[in-house]
């Protein structure tokens, strides 16, 4: 579900206050359990598709982990 979209108002001023320019945000969720990895730049950053796609497999994988973990602690 990782989509390219803007912050909030909120949340851009936030982010403004610590100087961070650039923000990559990849929701998980597993078994009830939800989160988020979040990447912050204090540079400017351009969108990469490549970087992107490569966070989001990353959290599916991650979530995955957490999915056989919980199932081999069931067991």
């Amino acid at each position: 579900n990782a989509l390219l979209c803007t912050c909030s108002a909120e949340t851009r001023a936030k982010l403004q206050a610590s100087e961070i320019r650039a923000c990559l945000r990849i929701p998980f969720k597993s078994d009830g359990i939800e989160g988020e990895f979040r990447c912050e730049s204090r540079t400017r950053r351009e969108p990469s598709f490549e970087l992107h796609a490569a966070a989001e497999l990353f959290a599916q994988l991650f979530a995955m982990s957490l999915e056989i973990d919980r199932l081999k602690n069931a067991g």
